[in-house]
């Protein structure tokens, strides 16, 4: 209550892949009537270590702000992804650890995440 959840706003990125390197930014911007105007930027760096294993720096948004004029997300993060198959499914199991270099107020300041992807082939 009192607080809008709704925004949207444009959204553009770009992907590249040279041997085993993937490398790129995603860059999202999110405007609402109300409160919200942040502007985040993910870059994309992964190492892809044979074809079970990976290494990227895993789901790091820099997040801007606008309305506090600052920066609220500084994040240092890496992520270990493991290919398997569940039957013929494909899956990708990651784990994923990320520290937040800004001390904003009511954010955490260490992540851990574990989660599964289905791959489509």
């Amino acid at each position: 209550p009192g607080v809008n959840t709704f925004a949207m706003g444009p959204a553009i990125g770009a992907v590249l892949k040279k041997n085993k390197w993937t490398y790129g930014v995603f860059n999202q911007n999110f405007f609402s009537f109300g409160d919200i105007a942040t502007t985040q930027l993910q870059p994309i760096l992964a190492y892809t270590l044979n074809d079970k294993v990976s290494f990227a720096i895993g789901d790091a948004q820099f997040i801007m702000d606008w309305n506090k004029g600052r920066v609220v997300n500084v994040p240092i993060s890496g992520q270990v992804n493991y290919i398997t198959q569940l039957k013929t499914q494909p899956l990708r199991l990651f784990v994923n650890s990320q520290y937040n270099a800004v001390n904003e107020p009511g954010s955490r300041k260490w992540i851990l995440s574990f989660g599964i992807a289905f791959l489509v082939k």
